[in-house]
């Protein structure tokens, strides 16, 4: 969309690695406030959102990545018992993590 649209570049990278590790990871779209991952198979809409905020006055990019945490619980079409989806979260952050960190060309700071 725009020139040096790294968002981009990062939420496709990330939707490569996320679905070469399992994860239904079937597209990810421009929002107005950045880029949108979408994954499936977590009970309730979940992705990583990528966008981009100055952390100091240095011209350096920087983007966030986080993941949009769907509620702590999810509840079935049928019956009344509550599924806890948090250890599933949790695995899909610290994925994030780990891809973000043995990327050799990023530089993170957590």
């Amino acid at each position: 969309m725009n020139e040096g649209t790294y968002g981009k570049a990062c939420a496709l990278y990330l939707q490569a690695q996320l679905t070469a590790r399992e994860y239904t990871v079937p597209f990810c779209t421009c929002e107005d406030w950045g880029w949108w991952v979408e994954i499936q198979g977590l009970g309730r809409i979940c992705g990583i959102g990528i966008y981009d905020r100055a952390l100091d006055d240095s011209d350096d990019l920087d983007l966030c990545v986080t993941v949009h945490l769907p509620s702590t619980s999810r509840w079935p079409w049928f019956g009344t018992q509550a599924q806890d989806s948090s250890p599933e979260i949790a695995r899909l952050q610290e994925l994030v993590r780990m891809i973000i960190e043995d990327d050799s060309e990023s530089h993170n700071s957590w």
